[in-house]
């Protein structure tokens, strides 16, 4: 188990980074990608929620995604799922409609919570 002042500790590093405004999304990959921290699918969850209020929604979606290739143990059907209300709640279709697309790429399974909160946005 992971100390919890370490997993703050990585949240708000990843945070700075994701909610930075300095640079494009190749830059945003470049500094994840020296991230030595330990990445989990909870982590990701925590990210995601600290920062859909003050990071744009692209540079989300590239950690998500980033995310997605660089965790060592995939990312689960509820992370996805969780992924997907995010974006559908600040309305981003392409995000929204990039991960619905991974998802059924994936074989993975839709919430019925996400569905519904999918169909009230479109």
């Amino acid at each position: 188990m992971v100390p919890s002042n370490q997993v703050s500790h990585e949240l708000k590093e990843l945070c700075k980074v994701v909610s930075s405004t300095i640079g494009g999304l190749d830059d945003l990959e470049l500094s994840l990608n020296q991230f030595t921290g330990s990445l989990s699918s909870s982590l990701v969850t925590q990210v995601i929620d600290s920062c859909k209020h003050e990071a744009p929604t692209r540079r989300l979606l590239r950690f998500f995604l980033w995310s997605c290739k660089n965790l060592s143990a995939s990312l689960e059907d509820k992370d996805y799922n969780h992924a997907i209300r995010v974006f559908a709640e600040k309305k981003d279709h392409m995000a929204m409609n990039i991960l619905v697309s991974d998802l059924r790429k994936e074989g993975r399974v839709m919430e019925t919570q996400s569905f519904g909160v999918l169909v009230e946005t479109l």
